[in-house]
Protein backbone atom coordinates (compact mmCIF):
# COMPACT_ATOMS: atom_id res chain seq x y z
CA UNK A 1 0.00 0.00 0.00
CA UNK A 2 2.84 2.38 0.85
CA UNK A 3 4.47 1.71 -2.54
CA UNK A 4 1.22 2.57 -4.32
CA UNK A 5 0.86 5.85 -2.41
CA UNK A 6 4.41 6.78 -3.39
CA UNK A 7 3.87 5.77 -7.02
CA UNK A 8 3.36 8.11 -9.95
CA UNK A 9 0.03 6.44 -10.69
CA UNK A 10 -1.24 7.55 -7.29
CA UNK A 11 0.04 11.07 -8.00
CA UNK A 12 -1.78 11.10 -11.33
CA UNK A 13 -5.03 10.13 -9.59
CA UNK A 14 -4.58 13.00 -7.14
CA UNK A 15 -4.01 15.43 -10.00
CA UNK A 16 -7.07 14.04 -11.80
CA UNK A 17 -9.13 14.69 -8.68
CA UNK A 18 -7.80 18.25 -8.46
CA UNK A 19 -8.71 18.91 -12.11
CA UNK A 20 -12.21 17.53 -11.47
CA UNK A 21 -12.56 19.94 -8.53
CA UNK A 22 -11.40 22.80 -10.77
CA UNK A 23 -14.16 22.10 -13.30
CA UNK A 24 -16.65 21.94 -10.44
CA UNK A 25 -15.36 25.28 -9.11
CA UNK A 26 -15.80 26.81 -12.55
CA UNK A 27 -19.39 25.60 -12.56
CA UNK A 28 -20.02 27.15 -9.15
CA UNK A 29 -18.57 30.49 -10.28
CA UNK A 30 -20.84 30.41 -13.31
CA UNK A 31 -23.90 29.72 -11.14
CA UNK A 32 -23.07 32.49 -8.67
CA UNK A 33 -22.01 35.01 -11.32
CA UNK A 34 -23.85 34.01 -14.51
CA UNK A 35 -23.12 37.31 -16.26
CA UNK A 36 -19.37 36.95 -15.84
CA UNK A 37 -18.80 34.06 -18.23
CA UNK A 38 -15.20 35.10 -18.83
CA UNK A 39 -14.48 34.93 -15.10
CA UNK A 40 -15.72 31.34 -15.00
CA UNK A 41 -13.58 30.38 -17.99
CA UNK A 42 -10.48 32.07 -16.61
CA UNK A 43 -11.05 30.43 -13.21
CA UNK A 44 -10.75 27.05 -14.91
CA UNK A 45 -7.83 28.22 -17.06
CA UNK A 46 -5.89 29.76 -14.17
CA UNK A 47 -6.49 26.92 -11.70
CA UNK A 48 -5.65 24.23 -14.28
CA UNK A 49 -2.46 26.07 -15.21
CA UNK A 50 -1.29 26.50 -11.63
CA UNK A 51 -1.94 22.80 -10.99
CA UNK A 52 -0.07 21.83 -14.17
CA UNK A 53 3.00 23.75 -12.99
CA UNK A 54 3.79 21.00 -10.49
CA UNK A 55 3.24 17.93 -12.69
CA UNK A 56 6.97 17.27 -13.35
CA UNK A 57 7.70 17.32 -9.60
CA UNK A 58 5.54 14.25 -9.05
CA UNK A 59 5.28 12.55 -12.44
CA UNK A 60 8.11 11.78 -14.83
CA UNK A 61 6.55 9.01 -16.87
CA UNK A 62 5.63 10.19 -20.36
CA UNK A 63 2.92 7.55 -20.68
CA UNK A 64 1.08 8.73 -17.57
CA UNK A 65 1.13 12.38 -18.63
CA UNK A 66 0.01 11.40 -22.13
CA UNK A 67 -2.95 9.44 -20.74
CA UNK A 68 -3.90 12.33 -18.43
CA UNK A 69 -3.82 14.94 -21.20
CA UNK A 70 -5.69 12.72 -23.67
CA UNK A 71 -8.31 12.03 -21.00
CA UNK A 72 -8.77 15.76 -20.36
CA UNK A 73 -8.97 16.47 -24.08
CA UNK A 74 -11.58 13.73 -24.53
CA UNK A 75 -13.56 15.03 -21.54
CA UNK A 76 -13.68 18.53 -23.03
CA UNK A 77 -14.79 17.21 -26.42
CA UNK A 78 -17.53 15.05 -24.86
CA UNK A 79 -18.78 17.96 -22.76
CA UNK A 80 -18.97 20.07 -25.93
CA UNK A 81 -20.87 17.38 -27.84
CA UNK A 82 -23.46 17.00 -25.08
CA UNK A 83 -23.60 20.78 -24.51
CA UNK A 84 -22.27 20.56 -20.96
CA UNK A 85 -19.78 22.84 -19.20
CA UNK A 86 -21.06 25.76 -21.26
CA UNK A 87 -19.23 28.18 -18.98
CA UNK A 88 -15.98 26.89 -20.50
CA UNK A 89 -17.02 26.40 -24.11
CA UNK A 90 -19.39 29.28 -24.71
CA UNK A 91 -17.42 32.19 -26.09
CA UNK A 92 -18.52 34.91 -28.47
CA UNK A 93 -15.80 34.07 -31.00
CA UNK A 94 -14.75 30.84 -32.71
CA UNK A 95 -12.15 29.28 -30.44
CA UNK A 96 -10.39 25.96 -29.98
CA UNK A 97 -8.30 27.31 -27.11
CA UNK A 98 -9.93 25.12 -24.46
CA UNK A 99 -8.87 21.98 -26.37
CA UNK A 100 -5.34 23.27 -26.94
CA UNK A 101 -4.63 23.65 -23.23
CA UNK A 102 -4.02 19.91 -22.53
CA UNK A 103 -2.18 19.67 -25.85
CA UNK A 104 0.16 22.48 -24.80
CA UNK A 105 0.80 20.96 -21.38
CA UNK A 106 1.68 17.65 -23.02
CA UNK A 107 4.03 19.25 -25.56
CA UNK A 108 5.80 21.41 -22.98
CA UNK A 109 6.16 18.38 -20.69
CA UNK A 110 7.73 16.34 -23.49
CA UNK A 111 10.10 19.16 -24.43
CA UNK A 112 11.12 20.52 -21.04
CA UNK A 113 10.05 18.44 -18.04
CA UNK A 114 13.70 17.55 -17.36
CA UNK A 115 14.48 21.28 -17.29
CA UNK A 116 11.97 22.33 -14.66
CA UNK A 117 12.63 26.12 -14.78
CA UNK A 118 11.99 26.08 -18.54
CA UNK A 119 8.79 24.05 -18.11
CA UNK A 120 7.68 26.24 -15.21
CA UNK A 121 8.10 29.61 -16.93
CA UNK A 122 6.37 28.39 -20.12
CA UNK A 123 3.27 27.17 -18.29
CA UNK A 124 3.33 30.14 -15.89
CA UNK A 125 3.17 32.69 -18.71
CA UNK A 126 0.32 30.77 -20.34
CA UNK A 127 -1.53 30.62 -17.03
CA UNK A 128 -1.05 34.02 -15.42
CA UNK A 129 -0.48 36.42 -18.32
CA UNK A 130 -3.38 35.17 -20.41
CA UNK A 131 -5.82 35.12 -17.49
CA UNK A 132 -4.99 38.57 -16.09
CA UNK A 133 -4.85 40.20 -19.53
CA UNK A 134 -8.34 38.89 -20.37
CA UNK A 135 -9.83 40.04 -17.08
CA UNK A 136 -8.13 43.45 -17.05
CA UNK A 137 -8.87 44.05 -20.71
CA UNK A 138 -12.49 43.03 -20.27
CA UNK A 139 -13.07 45.25 -17.24
CA UNK A 140 -10.86 48.27 -17.89
CA UNK A 141 -10.19 48.10 -21.63
CA UNK A 142 -11.23 51.38 -23.27
CA UNK A 143 -8.88 51.53 -26.27
CA UNK A 144 -10.14 48.59 -28.31
CA UNK A 145 -9.10 47.21 -31.69
CA UNK A 146 -10.35 44.36 -33.83
CA UNK A 147 -8.25 41.39 -34.95
CA UNK A 148 -10.39 39.41 -37.38
CA UNK A 149 -13.43 39.47 -35.14
CA UNK A 150 -11.47 39.19 -31.87
CA UNK A 151 -11.80 42.37 -29.85
CA UNK A 152 -8.55 43.25 -28.10
CA UNK A 153 -7.70 46.21 -25.91
CA UNK A 154 -4.56 48.26 -25.39
CA UNK A 155 -4.96 47.89 -21.63
CA UNK A 156 -5.23 44.11 -21.88
CA UNK A 157 -2.15 43.85 -24.12
CA UNK A 158 -0.20 46.16 -21.78
CA UNK A 159 -1.20 43.98 -18.83
CA UNK A 160 -0.11 40.87 -20.76
CA UNK A 161 3.30 42.45 -21.48
CA UNK A 162 3.91 43.52 -17.88
CA UNK A 163 2.78 40.25 -16.32
CA UNK A 164 4.79 38.19 -18.83
CA UNK A 165 7.91 40.22 -18.08
CA UNK A 166 7.44 39.76 -14.32
CA UNK A 167 6.68 36.03 -14.60
CA UNK A 168 9.72 35.38 -16.80
CA UNK A 169 12.14 37.54 -14.83
CA UNK A 170 11.05 36.25 -11.42
CA UNK A 171 11.10 32.59 -12.47
CA UNK A 172 14.55 32.77 -14.03
CA UNK A 173 16.06 34.78 -11.16
CA UNK A 174 14.75 32.40 -8.53
CA UNK A 175 15.24 29.11 -10.35
CA UNK A 176 18.45 29.58 -12.34
CA UNK A 177 21.92 31.02 -11.82
CA UNK A 178 21.82 33.28 -14.89
CA UNK A 179 23.20 36.80 -14.74
CA UNK A 180 20.59 39.39 -13.71
CA UNK A 181 21.11 41.56 -16.79
CA UNK A 182 20.79 38.52 -19.03
CA UNK A 183 17.52 37.59 -17.30
CA UNK A 184 16.15 41.11 -17.79
CA UNK A 185 17.00 41.02 -21.49
CA UNK A 186 15.41 37.58 -21.92
CA UNK A 187 12.29 38.72 -20.06
CA UNK A 188 12.03 41.82 -22.27
CA UNK A 189 12.28 39.77 -25.47
CA UNK A 190 9.79 37.16 -24.23
CA UNK A 191 7.29 39.80 -23.11
CA UNK A 192 7.50 41.69 -26.41
CA UNK A 193 7.33 38.73 -28.78
CA UNK A 194 4.75 36.72 -26.85
CA UNK A 195 2.52 39.79 -26.51
CA UNK A 196 2.66 40.05 -30.30
CA UNK A 197 1.69 36.38 -30.60
CA UNK A 198 -1.19 36.90 -28.18
CA UNK A 199 -2.54 39.84 -30.16
CA UNK A 200 -2.60 38.15 -33.57
CA UNK A 201 -3.41 34.57 -32.52
CA UNK A 202 -6.71 33.49 -34.04
CA UNK A 203 -9.28 30.92 -32.87
CA UNK A 204 -7.74 30.58 -29.39
CA UNK A 205 -4.40 29.33 -30.73
CA UNK A 206 -2.64 31.60 -28.22
CA UNK A 207 -3.00 28.68 -25.78
CA UNK A 208 -0.50 26.89 -28.01
CA UNK A 209 1.71 29.71 -29.25
CA UNK A 210 2.24 31.38 -25.85
CA UNK A 211 3.88 28.42 -24.03
CA UNK A 212 5.77 27.12 -27.07
CA UNK A 213 7.04 30.59 -27.96
CA UNK A 214 8.10 31.24 -24.37
CA UNK A 215 9.89 27.91 -24.17
CA UNK A 216 11.73 28.44 -27.45
CA UNK A 217 12.87 32.01 -26.72
CA UNK A 218 13.97 31.35 -23.13
CA UNK A 219 15.76 28.15 -24.07
CA UNK A 220 17.59 29.76 -26.98
CA UNK A 221 18.66 33.00 -25.28
CA UNK A 222 19.60 31.34 -22.00
CA UNK A 223 22.54 29.64 -23.74
CA UNK A 224 24.07 32.91 -24.86
CA UNK A 225 25.50 35.91 -23.10
CA UNK A 226 24.41 39.49 -22.52
CA UNK A 227 25.80 40.63 -25.89
CA UNK A 228 23.43 38.30 -27.75
CA UNK A 229 20.54 39.52 -25.63
CA UNK A 230 21.32 43.15 -26.51
CA UNK A 231 21.64 42.24 -30.20
CA UNK A 232 18.24 40.53 -30.04
CA UNK A 233 16.67 43.65 -28.53
CA UNK A 234 18.17 45.74 -31.36
CA UNK A 235 16.83 43.29 -33.96
CA UNK A 236 13.39 43.49 -32.39
CA UNK A 237 13.32 47.30 -32.42
CA UNK A 238 14.60 47.37 -36.00
CA UNK A 239 11.77 45.04 -37.08
CA UNK A 240 9.19 47.28 -35.40
CA UNK A 241 10.68 50.48 -36.87
CA UNK A 242 11.04 49.00 -40.36
CA UNK A 243 7.41 47.87 -40.66
CA UNK A 244 6.14 51.09 -39.06
CA UNK A 245 8.06 53.29 -41.53
CA UNK A 246 7.47 51.20 -44.66
CA UNK A 247 3.73 50.87 -44.17
CA UNK A 248 3.13 54.30 -42.64
CA UNK A 249 -0.35 55.59 -43.55
CA UNK A 250 -1.11 52.63 -45.82
CA UNK A 251 -4.72 51.83 -44.96
CA UNK A 252 -4.92 48.51 -46.80
CA UNK A 253 -2.80 46.75 -44.15
CA UNK A 254 -4.30 46.26 -40.72
CA UNK A 255 -2.45 46.73 -37.44
CA UNK A 256 -2.56 42.97 -36.85
CA UNK A 257 -0.94 42.36 -40.25
CA UNK A 258 1.86 44.78 -39.34
CA UNK A 259 2.45 42.94 -36.07
CA UNK A 260 2.59 39.62 -37.93
CA UNK A 261 5.14 41.06 -40.37
CA UNK A 262 7.21 42.46 -37.49
CA UNK A 263 7.34 38.99 -35.94
CA UNK A 264 8.30 37.39 -39.26
CA UNK A 265 11.10 39.89 -39.90
CA UNK A 266 12.34 39.61 -36.33
CA UNK A 267 12.32 35.82 -36.63
CA UNK A 268 14.42 35.97 -39.79
CA UNK A 269 16.97 38.14 -37.96
CA UNK A 270 17.01 36.24 -34.68
CA UNK A 271 16.89 32.67 -35.93
CA UNK A 272 18.96 32.78 -39.12
CA UNK A 273 21.83 34.51 -40.80
CA UNK A 274 21.24 38.15 -41.66
CA UNK A 275 21.04 37.47 -45.38
CA UNK A 276 17.92 35.40 -44.73
CA UNK A 277 16.16 38.62 -43.84
CA UNK A 278 16.84 40.16 -47.25
CA UNK A 279 13.98 38.30 -48.93
CA UNK A 280 11.50 39.39 -46.26
CA UNK A 281 12.67 43.00 -46.34
CA UNK A 282 12.58 43.17 -50.15
CA UNK A 283 9.09 41.64 -50.21
CA UNK A 284 7.83 44.22 -47.70
CA UNK A 285 9.32 47.11 -49.69
CA UNK A 286 7.90 45.86 -53.01
CA UNK A 287 4.47 45.40 -51.45
CA UNK A 288 4.61 48.93 -50.08
CA UNK A 289 5.49 50.29 -53.54
CA UNK A 290 2.59 48.40 -55.16
CA UNK A 291 0.09 49.57 -52.55
CA UNK A 292 1.17 53.17 -52.99
CA UNK A 293 1.22 53.12 -56.81
CA UNK A 294 -1.99 51.21 -57.61
CA UNK A 295 -4.89 53.70 -57.53
CA UNK A 296 -7.52 53.02 -54.87
CA UNK A 297 -5.78 49.93 -53.49
CA UNK A 298 -4.49 51.84 -50.50
CA UNK A 299 -8.01 52.38 -49.17
CA UNK A 300 -9.14 48.73 -49.18
CA UNK A 301 -8.19 46.67 -46.14
CA UNK A 302 -7.09 43.47 -47.82
CA UNK A 303 -4.10 42.51 -45.71
CA UNK A 304 -4.80 41.04 -42.26
CA UNK A 305 -3.51 38.25 -40.03
CA UNK A 306 -4.86 35.50 -42.29
CA UNK A 307 -3.09 36.91 -45.33
CA UNK A 308 0.09 37.34 -43.28
CA UNK A 309 -0.11 33.69 -42.25
CA UNK A 310 -0.46 32.61 -45.87
CA UNK A 311 2.63 34.62 -46.74
CA UNK A 312 4.76 33.81 -43.72
CA UNK A 313 3.88 30.33 -42.47
CA UNK A 314 6.17 28.49 -44.91
CA UNK A 315 9.31 30.63 -44.45
CA UNK A 316 8.68 30.75 -40.70
CA UNK A 317 8.54 26.95 -40.60
CA UNK A 318 11.86 26.63 -42.42
CA UNK A 319 13.47 29.29 -40.21
CA UNK A 320 12.49 27.50 -37.00
CA UNK A 321 13.46 24.11 -38.46
CA UNK A 322 16.85 25.41 -39.61
CA UNK A 323 17.61 27.04 -36.25
CA UNK A 324 16.53 23.95 -34.33
CA UNK A 325 18.50 21.47 -36.44
CA UNK A 326 21.68 23.50 -36.81
CA UNK A 327 21.90 24.82 -33.28
CA UNK A 328 22.68 21.96 -30.90
CA UNK A 329 21.71 24.14 -27.95
CA UNK A 330 18.05 24.16 -28.94
CA UNK A 331 15.75 21.44 -27.63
Amino acid sequence: MQNFINSEIFSSLIFALIFACIFALSKVVNILLPRWTELSRKTAHFSSGITSLFLPLYINDYKIITVMCIAMFAFLVIMKIFNKMGEIHNVERTSIGVYLFPVSVLLIFYLAHENFPLYFVSILVLTVSDSLAALIGGKYGSVKFDVEGNVKSLEGSAAFFIVTFICTETSLLLMTDMDKLQVILIAAVVASIITGFEIIALWGTDNLFIPLGTLYIVNRLSHYGVATGIATIIQMFFSIAFVTVVFFKIKSVTASWKIAMMLLIFGSFALCEYWWSADTLIFAILLMVILRLVPGLDHIKIYNVKSALKIGVLPAFFMFASATINDYKIL
